[in-house]
């Protein structure tokens, strides 16, 4: 069970808040970036920055979060962040918090995965899909076992394979 602290307390029994998010993304220098001006939290300090997170849920009919992350970009630095280093791939994370509870165990982890595709617009964002680290894990195969990658005893081609109930047969090399 968790303790909220004071702050967070008053922010959730006020009739109208509006959370603030902390958003780190794993570039070579990671970036942080905080929607509600520069606060220092978490160890670090988080630039106040213009940013909105969108559609972050998780329910029975989605099995992990996703979401978009649209980071401001007037002086085209967020751009030359994502062109020159890349982002698709790189480790994301959001919290999110109330402007005045800024201590260490105020934030909420509310997503934690990868980033998608991105996408600069003509209002001056970059837009970055948010996805669930499982997901790039199912449809991204990292790795092709073949004896160039240096797998030397591999099972021949038709060889059939039974686990947890499922029948595999193993395709020969297209």
């Amino acid at each position: 069970m968790r303790t909220l602290t004071t702050p967070t307390t008053d922010a959730a029994a006020a009739l109208v808040t509006q959370p603030g998010y902390l958003v780190e993304i794993g570039f070579s220098t990671p970036l942080r970036l905080s929607s509600r001006g520069t606060v220092a939290v978490l160890g670090n300090t988080w630039a106040g920055w213009d940013v909105q997170v969108g559609g972050i849920a998780l329910d029975a009919t989605r099995p992990a979060p996703s979401g978009t992350l649209t980071l401001g970009d007037h002086d085209q630095s967020i751009s030359a962040l994502v062109l020159g280093q890349g982002v698709a791939g790189k480790e994301i994370r959001v919290w999110r918090y109330f402007a005045e509870a800024t201590d260490d165990t105020d934030p909420v982890l509310v997503f934690s995965g990868v980033a998608g595709a991105s996408s600069g617009g003509a209002q001056h964002e970059v837009q970055i899909a948010l996805v669930a680290r499982e997901a790039t894990v199912l449809f991204s195969p990292r790795r092709t076992l073949t004896p160039e990658a240096g797998f030397n005893h591999l099972t021949p081609a038709g060889k059939t394979i039974t686990f947890n109930g499922e029948r595999y047969v193993l395709q020969p090399e297209r």
